[in-house]
């Protein structure tokens, strides 16, 4: 079994590579290994292959150095590996959505990629590795998303009872998006947007593009689960980082734009209350009693094990 200090030793051979130009050779020889038994213990413990990982946290330097210096984009470009500019721009708008120039006009202050991974560059002068706060007594953040979970899945079940003329009925309440403002809401609709409200999200930042089948109530059941997950992880790492007010770039949006994290989150929570909400109403009008008003005290662990 692999000791910390053992892990610690593999990957420490991995950050502190980044200005030589090496080889999975080269790596698995500093750490004093073969390159068959390095390749393992790196992939197990950060999920991905040495080069890989290398590969990664030069791109996560150059996103840094992008933003906080006065380094040419060139000059950065040569510093992270790649013998030219065109493919240091491709394989950065792969990972980050835009070019590099169009990367430091935008001026975010997010350089990692993929927020979930355990090892991300670190810059000079702070500890190797991410730093980590202490979890909060109260996981608020689980907690909202847990409620929305739990009150969706019980609109699911209860439209069970609907008619396709019932679920496709035009409401009366717009959306309150200007971008969908000739969209004609309805209790599909809106079960279909509460049960992928992490999407956008995931793809923006993780480039994480989830399958779902919309067309079924079982369909839907899933598709909630699996973004319900996917969300709680992100925002954990978040959390766990201490990078609430750390800014990124969305590449979907057109234009692309800049959000905090802290920023996005409020604006899920808000939203998907809102829906849930005009859900809730909606579904009342259509004879369907139970689900409360959408309150999340009513998902309060005490309050359900007393009624």
């Amino acid at each position: 079994m692999m000791s910390d200090e053992t892990v610690k030793g593999a990957i420490h051979e991995v950050l502190s590579s980044l200005d030589e130009d090496t080889s999975a050779v080269g790596l698995a020889e500093r750490a004093h290994y073969s390159t068959a038994q390095y390749y393992r213990l790196v992939k197990k413990s950060a999920s991905r292959p040495p080069m890989t990982v290398r590969r990664r946290l030069l791109l996560e330097r150059a996103a840094y150095e992008l933003t906080r210096t006065s380094k040419s984009v060139t000059e950065t470009a040569l510093d992270a590996g790649f013998e030219s500019l065109e493919g240091f721009s491709r394989a950065f708008k792969r990972h980050f959505g835009v070019m590099p120039r169009s990367f430091r006009r935008l001026n975010p202050t997010e350089y990692w990629i993929d927020a979930t991974a355990a090892i991300h560059y670190a810059p000079p002068l702070t500890p190797v590795g991410p730093a980590r706060q202490g979890e909060m007594t109260l996981r608020i953040f689980e907690r909202m998303i847990s409620h929305h979970c739990w009150s969706t899945h019980r609109m699911l079940d209860a439209s069970r009872a609907l008619n396709d003329e019932q679920m496709d009925q035009e409401i009366s309440t717009p959306s309150p998006f200007p971008w969908e403002s000739e969209c004609k809401e309805s209790v599909r609709r809106l079960l279909q947007a509460n049960t992928g409200f992490a999407e956008p999200w995931l793809e923006s930042i993780n480039g994480e593009k989830l399958e779902s089948d919309l067309s079924t109530i079982d369909g839907l059941h899933a598709r909630l689960d699996r973004n319900c997950d996917r969300f709680q992880r992100l925002v954990d790492s978040i959390e766990a980082e201490g990078r609430w007010d750390m800014t990124f770039v969305d590449a979907l949006c057109d234009p692309p734009e800049v959000f905090s994290y802290v920023g996005v989150i409020g604006h899920v929570i808000t939203f998907n209350a809102h829906r849930r909400i005009v859900l809730i109403n909606e579904l009342k009008k259509l004879g369907i009693e139970g689900l409360g008003f959408g309150d999340p005290i009513e998902y309060d662990p005490a309050r359900r094990a007393t009624a």
